[in-house]
C-alpha cells in the first residue's frame, strides 16, 4: 500500500511541469498506461507507445497555441500522433511500475484486461512515465502541411572546408540528408580545400547549425557564419604519441 501511494505522488511530480519549450525543441513530461498480461514485454512496449503518443499530443497542442496555426487540433492530433516517433528524438523513462486502481480506470486508450483475471472490483494497470523530446520544427512542419499553411522557406550556404577525403565527403552529405528540415541540397563551387553546397530549409534557419552538428557527430565541427551561412570543417584531433 506505502508503494502505491508513493507511485502516485510521483506522478503528479514527474507531470508538473508538463513541458518546456525552445525554438525547435520541445521537452515533454508525458505517461503511458497498458493492462496486465503475461507478456510483461509486450505491457512496457504499449505503455511506452501510449506515452510517446500522448507526449506528441501535448507538443502538438503547444505549437498550435504558440504559433496560432488556424487548424482544427483534433486534425493535427489524429494526424500526427499516428507516428509518433517521426516527432521524437530521443526520451528517458523517468519511473514505472504497477498500480492497483480501486475505482477510477484512466481514460482510452487502454485495452482493458478481462475481468476474470483480476480481483473484483479492482483493476491493475502498468505506468510509465517518460521524459520525450520533440522535434518542434518537423511537428509544426507537419501541423502547417495539415492546414493548407505554405511554410517558409530559405537557402543557406554550406561552406565545407579542408575535407579531402572522398569518403569522408559522403559520410557528411548522408548525414546532411538525415537533417529533416533540409529539403533540397545541390553542389556549387569546388575547390581544392573548399566544397560549397546550397541548402533548401524550411523552418527557423538559426535552428539549422544545431540540427546539423548533431547529425554529423563528433568528426566535424559546424560554425555558423552569419545569416545564411555554415561552415562544417573537419574536427581537429589531438594525436597522442
Amino acid at each position: 500500500m506505502k508503494f502505491l501511494i508513493s507511485l502516485i505522488l510521483l506522478a503528479f511530480a514527474l507531470l508538473a511541469p508538463a513541458f518546456s519549450m525552445a525554438d525547435d525543441l520541445l521537452a515533454v513530461k508525458a505517461e503511458g498506461v497498458a493492462s496486465k498480461s503475461g507478456d510483461i514485454a509486450e505491457v512496457k512496449r504499449k505503455a511506452l507507445d501510449q506515452a510517446l503518443k500522448n507526449a506528441v499530443l501535448s507538443a502538438a497542442d503547444a505549437v498550435i497555441k504558440r504559433d496560432s496555426v488556424d487548424i482544427n487540433p483534433d486534425t493535427a492530433k489524429v494526424s500526427v500522433s499516428s507516428s509518433p516517433r517521426a516527432f521524437i528524438l530521443n526520451y528517458k523513462i523517468l519511473a514505472e511500475g504497477w498500480i492497483n486502481h480501486m475505482e477510477d480506470i484512466p481514460p482510452a486508450p487502454v485495452d482493458l484486461p478481462d475481468a476474470s483475471d483480476q480481483t473484483p472490483g479492482a483493476v491493475e494497470l502498468f505506468h510509465l512515465w517518460i521524459e520525450a523530446s520533440v522535434d518542434t520544427v518537423q511537428l509544426k512542419s507537419e501541423i502547417l502541411r495539415l492546414a493548407g499553411v505554405a511554410e517558409t522557406t530559405s537557402t543557406v550556404k554550406l561552406n565545407i572546408l579542408d575535407l579531402t577525403d572522398y569518403a569522408s565527403f559522403k559520410t557528411l552529405m548522408a548525414s546532411l540528408k538525415r537533417v529533416g528540415m533540409i529539403q533540397d541540397l545541390s553542389y556549387g563551387a569546388f575547390s581544392r580545400g573548399r566544397i560549397e553546397v546550397t541548402a533548401k530549409v524550411t523552418g527557423p534557419s538559426n535552428a539549422l547549425s544545431e540540427k546539423v552538428a548533431k547529425e554529423a557527430g563528433d568528426d566535424f565541427m559546424v560554425i555558423a557564419n552569419g545569416p545564411g551561412m555554415l561552415i562544417i570543417r573537419p574536427a581537429k584531433r589531438t594525436v597522442t604519441p
